[in-house]
This record gives C-alpha cells, structure tokens and sequence, in this order.
C-alpha cells in the first residue's frame, strides 16, 4: 500500500537510519531500523492515520507498517542533510527567503514552512525580525555615517564595516561570507564598536558570544540557523587557548564559500557528524589571530586607532543613540532582506571588478561581498561593471596586494627574523 504523505514526508536513510518530517512537528526526526514501533511511528502521524492505512487482525499491524516506510526511504535514497535549513535569510528557487522560525517569507509575502522547494525549512523557536517598511537610502546611509565617524587606520575601513553589518542578516544568501576583525590598541574603541554599533544593529537575528565560547558550542547552538556571530575579545595566550581560537577560525573558514566543503566531525559513538555553517562572523581584540594565508582572504582586519579627538567622539556616540533607534534596526535588516537579489548581483560584479585590480580571485569575492553591502546603504540599484570598476580603481589596495604577493613561507621567515628571544646567562 502506497503511503499518504498528508501527515509527514519520508526524507531517505543513510547508514541504518532512516528520515523523516512529520508535518504536525515541522522537525526532521532520526530512527534507526528497529526504531520503528508504535511510539516513534505516532511522531510521524496521528493513530487514526495508522489504523486506516494498515489495519490488522488486533489493530494496527505496526510491522506492516514498519516495512512500508523503511522501502519507501530505500526508494526515495540517501538522505542529505544540507537540505535543511534553520532561520536567517536565504536564497530559494523561489527567491529570496526569509525563516522566522515557525513561518517564511517568500519574496516579501508570508509563506507557510512547506514550500514547492528541495530545502527542508524546519520549526524553530520563532525570531522577531521586521520585513516591512524598510529603510528608504537617506536613512539607510545614515549608518554609513557612523561608521565614517570612528577612528580608522585606513578610511575604506569604514565602508567594510558598514558593508559587513548590511549583509551579515543576510548571510544564509550569500555565495561567499566575508569575516571581520576589529583591532586596535587598548582605548582604541573596538570592543565599544562592537557593542555599541555591531551588535546593536543585528538586533535579534545576531549572536553575540565571549572569547571563551568554544567551537562545537558555536555548531551546536547555530545547527542550521544562517545567523551572524559577533565574537569579542577573542584573545589567549595560555597553549589551550590558542587552540580553542584556531578551531574557530577553522569554522570561519569553513563557513565563508557556500560551495565549500562541509565540516565533519567524530563522534564517541563512531559515526561522523557533518556540519554546514553559514555564519558571518565580526571578531574583536587587540592581536589579530588570524595570520595565515586561508584566514587573510577571509577575515578582513579593520584597524581603529586612539586620536584622542572628543568631539569626534562625542559626536559618535550622540549619533548612534540618536540613530540606531529599535525602529530604525528592524527597518535596517529589513531593507538587507528586501535587497537580497540586487545584493548577491552587485557582489558579483564588485568581486570581479576587485580581483581584477588586486590579482586575487579569492581577495575579490571577500571585498566585492563587503563592498556590495556597502553599496546597498547609498543606492536601491543594480551596479555597473564599468561603475564597479571605476570606483575601485580610485581606492588604494597596495596592502591588499602585499598580503596576496606574500607567502606563507616569507611571513615565517619575517616573523621569526622580527622575534627577539631572551636568554638567562650563566651568573
């Protein structure tokens, strides 16, 4: 007997375990071949479905039942886990998608969670972020504005940030997911960015840990979820912070291409578990950790620096409490989600136009995605390629270009050509 698909969806098996999403509980659910009885079979529908569907001489015939679900998923294949998708902002056959969690929005129209789709969009506790009303441009590049008004090493700087706070909502639609690092001496103002403006303007959608926060507690509390993670302070000097940093970064890395290869992970019980993070992640602390050559052409540094200018400051601070109001964030990630197309084209045409002048494919995707967001706070538009490249021919990338030129080997050698080792003689 053919199975009905009113009440779940049977997903496909891998490995003796078997997938299914019960459409009442909106969650995939996971159960192993001699898994399937009376219990975990009514998560998948209500009793009556299974007394109708495969009658027996006393009730159900629950092993009736059991063989039909298991041949079906046989039919059906492997079972693909990067087919299912946790809450943010996301790209669609459909268009731009939006997950609240316990509803879409598909390009600005509200949308049930079961959509004509090959993504699975699962129930998640809900997140208040505002499609409607977005900001209009004139309000849009009042943000750019307080960006410009902290004190940067190197003025592009303040676009970059401007750029990675317009696209990071957003981030689950990205091909490619810039990472920034905000650094400066102590009194500089990074961790004050960070709070103050950063977090403040990811309203709800963002997560914002502590430098203790570990790597698998990132995966496990992102899960599927598209979200930026906002990481302050995230310094150590002792060996086992030092590694609890790399294995960050290493889930950076792996969550900035969104063709690039998943994660996989062990488990005590033996079988891998594989991850797929798509997170834009803006990190904060005096030292740059990420020195080697995959984390330069992901993570852009922007350098701030003490010039001990009050009135520069206090304008700043009057600014963004005059600005980033909770109307003006919600209309902010709104005006991102709404823009999610004119956004994913303009960084294409930014990321060849910036490889071309850097020489780097890999450095042209991380700034066209930066420049792209920061395009989409000054112009509702679709950029030209001659604009595109007019605009970043006036720009200075010479350390750009210097970090592309230098191999990892030289970096070496320079640092340990720098290095000043001290010595206890003999007395």
């Amino acid at each position: 007997m053919p199975i009905d698909f009113e009440h779940f969806l049977c997903l496909g098996y891998d490995h003796g375990m078997f997938y299914y999403l019960p459409k009442s509980g909106g969650q995939v659910v996971e159960i192993s071949a001699d898994q399937h009885t009376s219990g975990h079979m009514m998560e998948l529908a209500p009793r009556q479905f299974w007394e109708i569907s495969y009658p027996g001489k006393q009730g159900i015939s629950w092993g009736t039942a059991q063989d039909a679900l298991i041949q079906e998923s046989y039919k059906i294949g492997i079972y693909d886990p990067d087919r299912v998708r946790g809450r943010g902002g996301w790209w669609d056959a459909a268009g731009a998608v939006l997950h609240l969690g316990d509803r879409l929005i598909v390009d600005g129209k509200a949308s049930e969670l079961s959509i004509d789709s090959k993504f699975i969009y699962e129930v998640a506790k809900p997140i208040r972020i505002n499609y409607e009303n977005p900001l209009t441009v004139t309000e849009a590049m009042e943000f750019s504005k307080i960006c410009e008004l902290l004190s940067w090493d190197r003025h592009i700087s303040a676009r970059f940030l401007a750029g990675w706070c317009a696209i990071a909502p957003i981030c689950g639609a990205l091909e490619w997911r810039p990472h920034i690092w905000i650094s400066g001496s102590a009194g500089a103002g990074k961790s004050w960015a960070l709070d103050k403006i950063v977090r403040r303007i990811m309203g709800d959608i963002g997560l914002s840990v502590q430098s203790a926060t570990t790597e698998a507690g990132l995966r496990q509390t992102i899960g599927h979820d598209a979200r930026p993670v906002m990481f302050d302070e995230i310094e150590g000097s002792d060996p086992r912070a030092q590694l609890r940093i790399q294995n960050v970064l290493e889930l950076a890395r792996q969550a900035s291409s969104e063709s690039g290869a998943s994660l996989i992970k062990g488990t005590i019980t033996g079988e891998a578990q594989t991850y797929k993070i798509r997170s834009c992640f803006a990190f904060s602390s005096i030292g740059v950790r990420a020195t080697s050559r995959p984390d330069e052409t992901r993570i852009t540094v922007l350098g701030l620096k003490i010039d001990g200018d009050r009135d520069r400051f206090n304008r700043l601070v009057s600014l963004v409490a005059d600005t980033l109001t909770e109307d003006y964030i919600k209309r902010f990630v709104a005006r991102s989600i709404r823009m999610i197309p004119i956004i994913r084209e303009n960084a294409r045409i930014f990321a060849s136009a910036a490889a071309a002048a850097i020489g780097s494919q890999r450095a042209g995707d991380q700034i066209g995605a930066l420049l792209a967001g920061a395009y989409s706070l000054h112009s509702d538009k679709f950029i030209t390629h001659n604009l595109a490249i007019d605009w970043i021919g006036r720009q200075d990338w010479r350390e750009h270009k210097h970090n592309n030129e230098d191999t990892d080997e030289l970096k070496c050698l320079a640092y340990l050509l720098q290095s000043i080792v001290k010595v206890q003689g003999k007395s």
